[in-house]
């Protein structure tokens, strides 16, 4: 019997007697609906079957699964196609077969070829024949496919451990039919719908009334909002970005000089260290002395003449300047006994002739001593003497040593007035050109780039020891006012007349990032 209900709901229909059902759909379909249907049985194991594979999370969606019900009497195969039912098709097989999983795997392939049954990459086998030699059988068979058995290792289920695997998959039918019966209120045990995605969404209702439009206005408002605002907070995010690279960068270049500065620092402290210890020999020697006194007295007497090495050997010693005079070298080499030019360079820097010069002398003999202390008892105008200068050196490295510590210390006010301090008070003495570095690099990072240009350029012009950090420091200062073709010809120009000078990798950096800058 069947009971109609009003038209468009659903019909509630009761039978009795195996698959009766068919029959009377399609006669109610015949009498009582304008559309054809079409129907497939499903029974029960087919329902049992694919509630196992859903369950199971043995299912992928990129994945084709077929699992085979393999029993004595009862034998069939479900279709997966990801993790929606595909089909389900019966496994007929001969009563006296001598081999039945050589007959399955025949069938099988004969639907292959004849494309009732799609390519699948897992097979999964239950039923009687899941035996170890079954699953290898098959394994062998589809070499390329994963072949497994039925488990529960994923079901909220305790199994005896002393049941076998394969008497847990010969039993797969009613231990699925146990749990859907204890299951009542989990949803995806209870229900099954066999049809298929498209047709499950084809029959979805869709209305839309006047309060719809509204929503979708409210919607359609609050996704504008929301989409403004996140390309507001977008552009704020790309601007603090920028920001924060810019702020990396001067981080970066702060660091880059504080490096400068510190190489500078142990330069010095070396010289000073180099100066103390000369001083301590001087004392002690009076070979020594002397020497160092006429040398002092030559240089004086010939400006624009530096001596930048003297080296004791076995019988006599050897020293290293530097004149804008050639003739100068001539006078030097007369200042102590049976002295020898060893070399002699030239070079131009900034259109001045440059002189470079080696002279070895033997050491001057006692006698020698005294008569040339006779007749230099007194020293020259402007010329002072040994012990004077000493002790005005000494003066001037203690206050050094104050600007020094205070830069260490991070206190730029108190620098700059020592440095000036020393520079009023010492304008001759080559640490006064250290300070006037000291004070154009921490005015420089206060904005005041001329002023630090002037002093850049006095250390510069008297080729100063800090004369190639002077001049990378000039450098950048014309790379930030755009000036950048002025700065790589000064890097250049640093780095062919200082090429053993510390800041030189410095120097290479920046030239090239300039460099680059103009290629682009």
């Amino acid at each position: 019997n069947f009971i109609p209900n009003v038209k468009d709901q659903t019909t509630i229909v009761v039978h009795r007697g195996e698959n009766k059902l068919f029959s009377f759909l399609q006669d109610f379909n015949k009498k009582n609906a304008h559309k054809k249907y079409f129907y497939s049985l499903i029974d029960c194991n087919d329902i049992l079957l694919t509630d196992y594979l859903k369950n199971s999370k043995e299912l992928a969606a990129s994945e084709n699964t077929l699992l085979l019900y393999l029993g004595h009497e009862y034998k069939k195969g479900i279709f997966m196609e990801g993790n929606s039912y595909k089909k389900s098709f019966p496994i007929m097989t001969s009563a006296y077969s001598f081999d039945i999983k050589e007959e399955i795997y025949s069938k099988l392939m004969l639907m292959e070829d004849e494309e009732d049954l799609p390519e699948f990459s897992k097979l999964i086998i239950a039923g009687d024949y899941s035996k170890d030699e079954d699953i290898a059988y098959f394994s062998q068979k589809y070499e390329n496919i994963e072949v497994k058995r039925a488990t529960f290792e994923n079901f909220p289920l305790t199994i005896d451990p002393e049941i076998g695997a394969d008497e847990i998959a010969a039993y797969i039918i009613p231990i699925m039919l146990a749990m859907k019966s204890m299951q009542l209120k989990t949803l995806h045990f209870i229900t099954s719908n066999f049809l298929s995605p498209k047709v499950i969404e084809s029959q979805k209702p869709f209305k839309i009334g006047w309060h719809g439009f509204v929503i979708l206005a409210v919607i359609f408002l609050t996704v504008l909002y929301l989409t403004n605002s996140y390309l507001n907070f977008n552009q704020q995010l790309n601007q603090m970005v920028a920001k924060n690279k810019n702020l990396e960068q001067k981080l970066q270049s702060i660091k880059q000089d504080r490096m400068i500065i510190q190489n500078v620092q142990k330069q010095i402290n070396q010289i000073i260290e180099s100066d103390s210890k000369i001083t301590n020999i001087l004392e002690n020697k009076n070979k020594w002395t002397y020497i160092m006194n006429k040398f002092a007295y030559a240089v004086a007497t010939h400006p624009k003449s530096w001596l930048t090495n003297v080296k004791s050997e076995k019988n006599g010693f050897i020293t290293s300047g530097i004149t804008d005079d050639r003739e100068n070298i001539i006078y030097f080499s007369k200042l102590f006994p049976n002295s020898n030019i060893t070399s002699v360079d030239s070079e131009t820097l900034e259109g001045r002739e440059i002189w470079s010069f080696d002279i070895s002398y033997d050491y001057p003999a006692i006698s020698t001593f005294e008569i040339i202390e006779k007749k230099e008892k007194s020293p020259p105008p402007d010329v002072t003497p040994v012990k004077t200068m000493e002790t005005k050196n000494n003066s001037v490295n203690a206050l050094y040593r104050q600007i020094t510590n205070a830069y260490y210390q991070g206190d730029r006010k108190k620098v700059i007035n020592l440095a000036r301090k020393l520079i009023e008070k010492y304008p001759q003495d080559e640490l006064a050109l250290n300070s006037k570095y000291l004070i154009g690099e921490l005015i420089y990072q206060e904005g005041k780039t001329e002023e630090a240009l002037q002093l850049f350029n006095q250390v510069i012009e008297a080729k100063n020891n800090m004369a190639p950090f002077a001049m990378y420091m000039k450098a950048k200062l014309m790379a930030n006012k755009g000036q950048n073709q002025q700065a790589i010809e000064q890097l250049q120009l640093l780095m062919n007349y200082y090429t053993t000078s510390s800041v030189l990798p410095k120097a290479k950096k920046l030239l090239r990032t300039l460099e680059g800058a103009q290629n682009e």
